[in-house]
């Protein structure tokens, strides 16, 4: 077919004709529809002949075709462009949306499809999501187009009920104070973090005169980092 055209501009050399008893032959053209040479020829198998016919009645058929096909592409017009978006405040997804492409072809027969998991203006999850829209015309040609969903986690844990610094005295006779703390909690959008005690003792344990610095430290799975830090200061005087 023609480009960006659903037809065929085909044309032919007129066919001559003899006969031994006649010089005035009828030659006519016969056609299934209508038809000129030259013509427009949609896509598909179209049969033609010419039919000399002299006075007597006698005949002659001479038949052929005119094969059209299609094998331009379709055209994807506006493919969407990749993103990459964090994820929502609190959550471990990005709502993404986009503008739908669109689609052309010569054949004005053409069926747009969309390809991948999720849906525009969907719930994408933490990582990379290959996405693509596919084109295909009533002869099989297709086109596609392709983006990406790039979805990060840029979120930091929330530590919760970070432990107070405490002052507190040595247990009588001793060189050391008995400390305990509610022992915090965390929370993280991705719901994979862990939470790490680091520090010189135990909860509850034995802390010694002077003072401790303390820290908790939550990871999530993405590296984001958070910290909470507090001391146990303890004095007193030892006695033997």
């Amino acid at each position: 077919m023609e480009t960006g055209q659903n037809f065929a501009t085909v044309f032919w050399t007129e066919p001559k004709v003899i006969d031994n008893a006649d010089s005035s032959l009828k030659i006519n053209l016969t056609f299934d529809g209508e038809v000129t040479n030259p013509g427009n020829f949609t896509r598909g198998i179209t049969s033609l002949s010419y039919i000399a016919e002299d006075t007597a009645g006698n005949r002659a058929t001479c038949m052929f075709e005119i094969v059209v096909s299609d094998t331009e592409d379709p055209v994807i017009a506006g493919c969407p462009s990749s993103q990459s978006v964090p994820m929502e405040t609190g959550q471990n997804f990005a709502t993404v949306s986009w503008t739908e492409p669109t689609v052309a072809d010569n054949s004005n027969n053409v069926t747009l499809t969309f390809n991948g998991e999720g849906t525009n203006a969907g719930d994408f999850s933490l990582g990379i999501t290959s996405l693509s829209y596919t084109a295909v015309d009533g002869a099989g040609n297709r086109a596609t187009c392709m983006f990406e969903i790039v979805v990060s986690d840029t979120e930091e844990p929330v530590i919760q009920r970070c432990p107070s610094t405490q002052s507190v005295s040595t247990e009588p006779h001793q060189d050391f104070a008995m400390v305990t703390w509610v022992e915090p909690g965390v929370t993280d959008n991705s719901n994979d973090v862990t939470l790490t005690f680091n520090g010189e003792g135990t909860n509850p344990g034995n802390f010694s005169l002077g003072i401790t610095s303390l820290s908790y430290t939550a990871v999530d799975a993405q590296g984001n980092t958070a910290t909470c830090m507090f001391a146990i200061v303890v004095s007193g005087k030892y006695l033997k």
